[in-house]
């Protein structure tokens, strides 16, 4: 075997993907310390790509992924959201709701029980709404951010 030239995968999203080496292909793959973190969440950002298409949402999984990515670690580190199924929902309602769900009433309050440890955001979250997003039914409309990202 030789030297990868090029990487192909089929994204969450069923499409076509890859990538060219543009460097020299012999160097050796070194990580970064600050791609660790995003290394360690991939899984999560993967099941919250299948959140957001077992609910019939559609987008540019790599934008898509960066930004669920982004609420991954807001979830955690401004939220103190240790749960993974908590960061997912956190993640997807972050992009689905304009401002967050830091910015709505009720959601505000489900993050402020969860970081109590009174209950679990997915918890709280599934006592306002049976929406599988977790978002109350004032904030749905058909214009969803993530419907931008295509």
């Amino acid at each position: 075997m030789g030297p990868i030239e090029q990487w192909h995968w089929i994204d969450p999203l069923g499409r076509l993907r890859w990538r060219d080496c543009e460097q020299d292909p012999f160097l050796p793959l070194r990580i970064r310390p600050a791609q660790l973190d995003p290394l360690r969440r991939t899984g999560m950002v993967q099941g919250c790509l299948q959140m957001l298409a077992r609910a019939g949402r559609r987008g540019d999984a790599v934008l898509l992924g960066q930004q669920l990515d982004a609420g991954l670690a807001e979830a955690l580190h401004r939220h103190g959201l240790r749960d993974e199924a908590d960061r997912r929902l956190f993640a997807v309602q972050a992009l689905a709701i304009p401002g967050g769900p830091q910015h709505h009433p009720l959601l505000r309050a489900a993050l402020e029980r969860a970081a109590a440890g009174q209950i679990s955001y997915v918890g709280a979250c599934a006592e306002l709404t049976d929406d599988p997003l977790g978002i109350p039914a004032k904030e749905s409309s058909p214009h969803r951010s993530w419907e931008q990202a295509t």
